[in-house]
């Protein structure tokens, strides 16, 4: 009984020994990290900078051949503004990073490292801008195509009106219907265009309907 409570106390005692040393030496790790002096700018861009980079690609699951943009024409105006509010945060957070470091948001040359994706971020807002602008096409397109098929449907018309004339005075000349091709030639060039108006008035209608 007694060398249980001997081994007790020696095993307390050993451990809250080594607590005590083990606080003791993290105490002086922090002392000696916060002696250290700070890195120079320069340096760290140019070891952390492409660190600071791939973690970033990371992150936004893209690599590097991502950022030229050409999968951006892909995406709908909605995800093109997630990414691009994605990427902004990634280049916030360089600087921030920067500033605690040395006091100070970096310089142009300082932020050498993220350049590709400070390109990738202009490309998603040109990718947005454009969009207005290609709506503003397809509402351009829309319009011109209304007033072709208006003339055209006021054409057919007036073909048709010229058609029917012509049949009315062949019945009437000739006591029968219009029934074989030599009887329809002295409007035979109205004809045929009457046939290419109507199948133009339906392909543009046939468009119209889809847009």
């Amino acid at each position: 009984m007694e060398y249980d409570i001997l081994n007790e106390i020696l095993t307390s005692t050993v451990s809250s020994l080594f607590e005590w040393k083990n606080s003791e030496f993290e105490e002086q790790m922090r002392s000696s990290l916060t002696s250290l002096p700070p890195p120079n700018p320069g340096d760290w861009v140019k070891v952390e900078g492409n660190q600071k980079l791939e973690m970033a690609l990371r992150r936004l699951r893209i690599d590097r051949n991502t950022t030229n943009g050409r999968e951006l024409a892909n995406k709908t105006t909605e995800e093109l503004n997630t990414e691009k509010k994605k990427v902004k945060n990634e280049l916030k957070t360089y600087d921030t990073t920067f500033k605690s470091l040395f006091g100070r948001l970096p310089k142009r040359e300082e932020k050498e490292p993220m350049r590709p994706l400070y390109m990738y971020y202009k490309k998603i807002k040109q990718a947005i801008s454009k969009r207005p602008a290609e709506r503003s096409n397809k509402k351009l397109n829309r319009e011109e195509t209304v007033r072709k098929l208006e003339t055209l449907r006021k054409e057919r018309g007036e073909l048709k009106a010229v058609l029917h004339n012509f049949q009315m005075e062949f019945s009437q000349t000739n006591q029968r219907r219009i029934r074989y091709h030599k009887d329809i030639l002295p409007v035979e060039n109205e004809y045929k265009r009457y046939k290419d108006v109507k199948a133009e008035i339906a392909k543009l209608e046939s468009e119209l309907s889809k847009a």
